[in-house]
């Protein structure tokens, strides 16, 4: 799959080049600027990028970038939100969960395909007032499920997702606009390492 370059800015369109990057090969147009956007890497064996976004006024979604024209997936406006506080930053990954196996077929085109559905894919977003959230959502779902959020007395500059803490699950990296850097993890999972992780507590407190 080739990646066209894709543009995020402030007069409310999502702008799509083409692969010289000087002219548009489409635009979408927003309610608002769109102040962040993060690939979703998980569903990159797709034939279309998937897209996670947020804009000024503290709507969200997913959108997938066809080849002529955008498709939204999900969207969820100011109405349908918890909370409006304009988006800061937005990761389109995956947490950990499996990947579901597809149901065995005759078919000797379908042994040709994966043997798995796309692996599930979450989007976390941090707004401007320091607030946290995580939608978890799959493929094919129009509606994501809000499985977590949490506030912190700063404003989230960055965000990344891998293992530091622990081997088996991944930790939600923060990056704060006063220099901090917070680590989420999955309490259940980290009680369960024991001593080692402990220890690996003590020395991201030390840092």
């Amino acid at each position: 799959m080739v990646m066209n370059p894709i543009l995020a800015c402030q007069d409310k369109l999502l702008r799509v080049l083409n692969n010289d990057g000087k002219t548009s090969l489409y635009t979408h147009q927003f309610e608002a600027a769109c102040v962040t956007i993060s690939q979703a890497p998980e569903l990159s064996a797709r034939q279309s990028p998937i897209i996670g976004y947020g804009l000024s006024n503290g709507e969200i979604g997913v959108i997938e970038l066809m080849r002529g024209q955008p498709s939204v997936q999900w969207s969820l406006e100011v109405g349908q939100l918890t909370d409006s506080s304009p988006v800061s930053m937005v990761k389109a990954c995956s947490l950990g969960k499996q990947a579901q196996p597809k149901p065995k077929r005759d078919n000797s085109l379908d042994a040709l395909a994966d043997e798995s559905e796309p692996e599930p894919c979450d989007l976390i977003v941090a707004r401007d007032n320091g607030k946290i959230e995580i939608y978890s959502y799959q493929f094919g779902n129009p509606f994501p499920t809000l499985c977590f959020e949490n506030q912190i007395k700063n404003t989230i500059t960055g965000i990344d997702v891998g293992h530091v803490t622990m081997a088996n699950s991944k930790d939600i990296i923060l990056a704060c606009y006063d220099g901090k850097i917070l680590a989420l993890v999955d309490s259940k999972k980290f009680k369960r390492q024991g001593i080692m992780g402990q220890e690996n507590q003590n020395e991201i407190e030390n840092v």
